[in-house]
């Protein structure tokens, strides 16, 4: 088991293309992998996290994190076809931050 203190580290965590767990999630479609490794990764930190601003700000970066092509997690959930993977991120990004930055890559 992963040190409480050292969860939110695996969501930041990236491979050689640059995708997180974020990424590599989003596109499997397997919704309920995503909700669990938000609430066991990142919410398991709240004792570490000051407030609830500081939640979302944390999953604001997460769910905005681009890898080297400028994907975004909910970029390649749209690419890949998952449409609940899809609506479940629209959800999660809506509640932190501004969807229109999710539209597109950097090339």
């Amino acid at each position: 088991m992963v040190p409480q203190p050292r969860r939110l580290e695996l969501l930041k965590i990236k491979n050689i293309q640059g995708n997180t767990i974020l990424h590599e999630v989003a596109t499997t479609g397997k919704v309920e992998v995503t909700d669990s490794l938000f609430r066991k990764l990142l919410l398991s930190n709240a004792p570490t996290v000051t407030n609830e601003l500081d939640i979302g700000e944390i999953k604001k970066q997460i769910l905005g994190d681009r890898n080297n092509i400028g994907e975004t997690p909910l970029f390649r959930a749209t690419e890949f076809g998952n449409t609940a993977m899809v609506k479940y991120l629209v959800q999660q990004v809506e509640e932190v931050g501004n969807l229109h930055y999710h539209y597109r890559r950097d090339d």
